[in-house]
């Protein structure tokens, strides 16, 4: 795929994961927040070690600050399965409904009926005073339901982070099709080269 000088080339994780624990731990919808939207998504993730979650981190929130506060303090309540290092959980909060969970993480995957499709990119720009190189950086998405970026990482760890800061910011502003399960839109995983020329 080209745009404007953008070489992307994807290789899209066609599953996401489904088995953290027996039964995964839903945080209650903060009272102090009854008059808010509808439905709300966070996203955490943090290592496992032991079967129990540590440093856990909100990747994605589009709510208030309490709604992260309780997908955080529900993720670090969760018995994991043994042998497990990492997990990633979505949290939907919805009023009146009960909030539901959707592990994202790896280690379990599902087949999606369909997964991310890139529908508009956008060009990363060089770092000021930077050479003009040509390189590419390897980066994974996190694609929401509604199409948009909601988290993004750089997997190159021997990048120059100036760069790997630019291809982020152009990341973020992809427009996606969502990845279904089911024949409803989902989270989804999206992994791709991104080329600086």
């Amino acid at each position: 795929m080209r745009a404007r000088g953008l070489l992307v080339t994807a290789a899209v994780l066609g599953a996401i994961g489904t088995a953290a624990a027996a039964e995964l731990v839903a945080p209650e919808y903060p009272e102090s927040l009854r008059d808010k939207p509808f439905a709300v998504s966070v996203v955490v993730s943090g290592p496992v070690s032991g079967g129990k979650a540590t440093d856990a981190e909100v990747l994605y929130s589009d709510g208030a600050e309490a709604f992260a506060s309780a997908a955080r303090a529900a993720f670090e309540e969760n018995p994991f399965d043994d042998g497990r290092t990492r997990a990633t959980l979505w949290y939907r909060f919805r009023l009146l409904q009960d909030t539901k969970v959707t592990d994202l993480s790896r280690e379990a995957p599902r087949e999606l009926e369909a997964p991310p499709e890139l529908l508009e990119s956008v060009a990363p720009e060089f770092p000021p005073g930077a050479p003009s190189l040509r390189m590419e950086l390897a980066l994974e998405l996190l694609v929401g339901p509604d199409g948009e970026v909601w988290y993004a990482s750089c997997r190159d760890e021997q990048a120059d982070p100036l760069y790997c800061e630019r291809a982020l910011a152009a990341a973020r502003r992809f427009k996606f099709s969502p990845a279904t399960v089911d024949g409803e839109a989902t989270a989804a995983w999206f992994s791709f080269t991104l080329e600086f020329r």
